[in-house]
């Protein structure tokens, strides 16, 4: 009867030894692939093995790892080495454990980081479009520039966040930027511009023949001087490859860059890259294509800041009740009048407002 119930412990402890290996095993793959992913056994659980398949998860070394746990069992009871094999199914439970309540930190952790962004950016209200409007030494007021001239004046006038448009040069550089429309189309808007230039030749450009040129280099040593300054990133050229120069020149700063995704399979790619604060911006993604059944999902499965979308959509009374039934905060592009931001921030119940407005006084505050 004693051996019995020693047999009958090592089958339950090697059953829970299974239960969290399989747990720390299934969060550490889709850690790797995914940052933000907060995946385990459940997903056994729920039945979702084709789900998993379909990312390519590796069954066969799972299946390794639970051949060698049967074989530890099997010595327990057949070799009668139960307490050998007692300890070491004990020192694999410790160590999954621990592992497993790491990831369960790291993921509150992430949590709490965007819920702090989140208040940060409904405490500011507004983001600065390109790094807002600025004066030149002519006495001229330009918007759009994304311009250190910008920059500089954006945190003079008290604003934390500001939105910066990125391209990248011929010789592979990221810079702040952003075309202007036309025939032909301005590469950067008031350089003079019209072909992709190098790094040097957008550097001697100028904006507006009176404005200094930005480039990622220099937007993040002032971000490293500035260390209550958040960036919104607009890379619309090539989302991935724009967001991997910054993680690669701005990995000790990369929690203050807030980075707009454009479309759902957008958001593993930017997270894997570390970035943790995106915001979902809605305007590439026409009325006929809009699924608020997907978006509520999509929502409830990501951590997401915010979403963003235009002045045109947050007056359809059907679209912002959808989206407000997202409990995220919302943001609307772009408002520079005082009367219409107090429109969409009273009225509509937004939470704040894209504007290329700097200064604060006339900005609209309740």
């Amino acid at each position: 009867m004693k051996k019995t119930g020693k047999k009958t412990g090592i089958l339950i402890q090697g059953l829970f030894t299974l239960i969290i290996l399989a747990e720390v095993y299934i969060r550490w793959y889709f850690k790797a692939i995914d940052s933000s992913a907060d995946l385990g056994i459940y997903n056994f659980a729920l039945g979702n093995r084709d789900a998993l398949s379909a990312t390519g998860f590796p069954f066969k070394a799972m299946a390794i790892a639970v051949l060698v746990l049967a074989f530890i069992i099997a010595a327990g009871i057949i070799v009668k080495k139960q307490k050998i094999a007692s300890a070491f199914l004990v020192v694999i439970s410790v160590i999954s454990g621990v592992a497993v309540a790491s990831g369960i930190y790291s993921k509150y952790t992430d949590e709490r980081d965007i819920a702090g962004v989140r208040e940060l950016l409904c405490q500011e209200k507004y983001i600065i479009h390109a790094g807002g409007d600025v004066t030149g030494k002519s006495g001229e007021s330009h918007r759009k520039t994304n311009s250190q001239d910008a920059l500089e004046n954006c945190y003079q006038e008290g604003n934390r966040v500001s939105e910066f448009d990125f391209r990248v040069t011929s010789d592979g550089y990221l810079v702040c930027a952003h075309d202007k429309k036309g025939d032909p189309i301005e590469w950067c808007e008031g350089s003079g511009l019209y072909e992709t230039p190098t790094l040097e030749e957008f550097n001697n450009a100028g904006i507006y023949g009176e404005l200094s040129t930005l480039t990622l280099t220099e937007l993040a040593e002032f971000m490293r001087e500035h260390d209550d300054f958040y960036v919104v990133t607009d890379c619309k050229d090539n989302n991935y490859e724009e967001c991997k120069l910054i993680q690669k020149e701005c990995s000790d700063i990369l929690d203050r860059f807030i980075v707009q995704i454009y479309s759902y399979n957008q958001y593993e790619k930017i997270t894997s890259l570390g970035f943790k604060n995106i915001i979902f911006t809605l305007y590439r993604i026409k009325d006929e294509d809009m699924d608020f059944g997907k978006l509520k999902q999509f929502t409830k499965e990501m951590d997401l800041v915010g979403y963003t979308f235009s002045t045109a959509r947050a007056d359809d009374s059907v679209f912002l009740e959808s989206i407000k039934e997202n409990n995220i905060p919302m943001f609307v592009h772009t408002v520079n009048d005082m009367d219409e931001m107090k429109k969409y921030l009273v009225d509509c119940g937004v939470d704040g407002i894209y504007t290329d407005v700097s200064k604060q006084e006339l900005h609209y505050y309740e």
